[in-house]
């Protein structure tokens, strides 16, 4: 599968993500724009969606990885969206018409760029939970209540931690069982975060 690239796409390692079912490929660029495409799709034009999704750069993306039903963008403006899966691939709606389109959840919690995010599997209940590491040293724990499209959702969206770790912040990672978060550190240090006792220590100089 080959796809012409309209423009320069972000350069950070979570600048693409692909859906749980292999289905969907999504990107960012450099302006802030995401693309949606449906690699399984007959023909060469499988550009499913372009929307702007940030006001600066896009970072990283990612989906839920219970079904995919949510995408998760960050960006250099510090911001975490959350975007529907069946509004961006909306027939009703051309792949440029991007008006219409918005997030149905917004997190603001970031005072510098988004660095990496880490959605923790097995949250269960038809919620969602992530992870948004950054430059600002903070991790930020988010969850997301189910939703089937921007007008259904119900508005559950939260913030449920903020910890402050001694270094600026280029990755987070999650084990398999959700127990501990790995932060990679500016300084050169990987930090490990027991999220039941939220004690941070150093693991690796």
């Amino acid at each position: 599968w080959k796809v012409r690239l309209p423009e320069t796409l972000s350069s950070t390692h979570q600048s693409m993500a692909v859906s749980p079912d292999g289905r969907f490929v999504a990107a960012g660029s450099t302006n802030g724009t995401c693309y949606l495409w449906d690699w399984t799709s007959p023909g060469e034009d499988n550009l499913v969606k372009v929307w702007k999704a940030h006001y600066r750069p896009v970072t990283c993306l990612a989906f839920d990885k219970d079904d995919g039903a949510s995408l998760f963008t960050a960006g250099e403006d510090g911001v975490v969206n959350a975007w529907c899966l069946l509004d961006l691939v909306d027939q009703d709606c051309p792949p440029g018409g991007s008006g219409s389109i918005h997030p149905f959840q917004t997190w603001s919690e970031h005072q510098l760029p988004v660095t990496s995010l880490c959605v923790l599997p097995g949250s269960g209940r038809g919620s969602t939970r992530l992870v948004s590491s950054s430059l600002d040293r903070n991790l930020i724990i988010m969850e997301l209540g189910g939703a089937t499209s921007s007008k259904s959702f119900d508005g559950s969206g939260r913030t449920l931690a903020r910890m402050c770790l001694p270094s600026g912040l280029h990755t987070v990672v999650t084990d398999s069982s959700s127990g501990r978060l790995y932060g990679g550190g500016s300084d050169g240090n990987i930090y490990c975060i027991d999220l039941c006792k939220h004690a941070i220590q150093e693991t690796l100089d």
